[in-house]
């Protein structure tokens, strides 16, 4: 008989090794995907919270309007419970006679809303009602 001395249990090993491998590559890749859909998440309430702070902007400028016809005003800082908003511009008669456009920006950790609002003077009623990418 013939001893040969050939390494035992090599496939083994490396089948082992293999399925290690595969095994923490899908789990890696589910974490980051939770990661990711939490991350997601937070990115929509951001942009939910800059977009009701502009809301409320837009209303301030609203009442402005709505007490006071001829008011005007640029870039004025609300306060809104811990947040803040910018009434960015209130201008009367614009576009035309008896319309006011109001442009409001509110932001909440990178996320911004810029929304521009036309209302009728006499009713104070939004006419339009547009977000847009960047403030007038």
């Amino acid at each position: 008989m013939h001893a040969t001395n050939q390494p035992r249990g090599f496939i083994a090993l490396i089948s082992t090794i293999v399925v290690s491998f595969v095994l923490i590559l899908a789990v890696v890749t589910l974490g980051m995907r939770g990661i990711a859909g939490r991350l997601y998440l937070l990115d929509i309430e951001h942009k939910n919270t800059s977009y009701a702070l502009a809301e409320s902007c837009i209303t301030v400028g609203i009442i402005k309007i709505a007490n006071d016809p001829d008011y005007t005003g640029t870039n004025i800082t609300v306060p809104v419970g811990t947040e803040t908003c910018t009434l960015v511009a209130v201008t009367p008669n614009t576009p035309s006679a008896s319309r006011a456009t109001i442009s409001a920006r509110g932001a909440k950790s990178g996320a911004t809303t810029h929304l521009t609002v036309v209302i009728d003077e006499a009713t104070a009623l939004p006419v339009s009602w547009v977000e847009t990418a960047n403030a007038p």
